[in-house]
């Protein structure tokens, strides 16, 4: 039979196991639906469409220059962005066969590349034209919101190995030299 201490020490524990359950699951939650997939310090207005207005406030005539600007870059992106998505299709395609072709994996690998490489041109070519409609004091600030929006450091995790085991204080060493 139960005594009352380990009815009580069961009930309490049954709590705590609920607790974390909640936690783990809202973890989950926020980590795969909730996260922001822009810098946090960035508000989403300032991700899309009209990235900058708001920090560097620009004047009329600057904002009528820009939105033209962003216009001419949306029209072209968006074709190289479809031609990215049929070359994807191609792959999958490719890939969905018996025996994929090397030959062809590569051809549509290299050719996505050279898309990838044409729309990071017509997007740097974009921001160079949106920087030229700034005043010298915009370029300051538009040069620091370049780096949050663009971090220039890969994500935590990317191309970081973890070195457990090393032993002999090998992490100590790195870190004195």
């Amino acid at each position: 039979m139960i005594t009352e201490t380990k009815y009580r020490t069961l009930i309490w524990l049954v709590i705590i196991l609920a607790v974390f359950n909640v936690a783990t699951l809202t973890t989950i939650f926020w980590n795969t639906r909730m996260r922001p997939s822009f810098p946090p310090n960035m508000p989403r207005e300032e991700i899309q469409g009209f990235m900058f207005d708001s920090q560097l406030n620009f004047s009329t005539e600057q904002k009528n220059n820009i939105r033209d600007l962003e216009h001419a870059f949306r029209e072209s992106s968006r074709e190289i962005v479809a031609k990215m998505a049929l070359n994807r299709d191609e792959m999958i395609n490719e890939l969905a066969k018996d025996l994929p072709s090397e030959e062809k994996l590569h051809e549509l690998s290299i050719e996505l590349g050279k898309y990838h490489s044409e729309l990071k041109m017509q997007q740097l070519q974009f921001l160079k034209q949106l920087k030229q409609s700034c005043t010298p004091e915009q370029k300051v600030l538009f040069q620091k919101l370049l780096k949050n929006v663009f971090p220039t450091k890969p994500p935590r995790g990317y191309g970081e190995q973890h070195r457990r085991g090393q032993g002999k204080g090998y992490h100590k060493k790195m870190i004195n030299n």
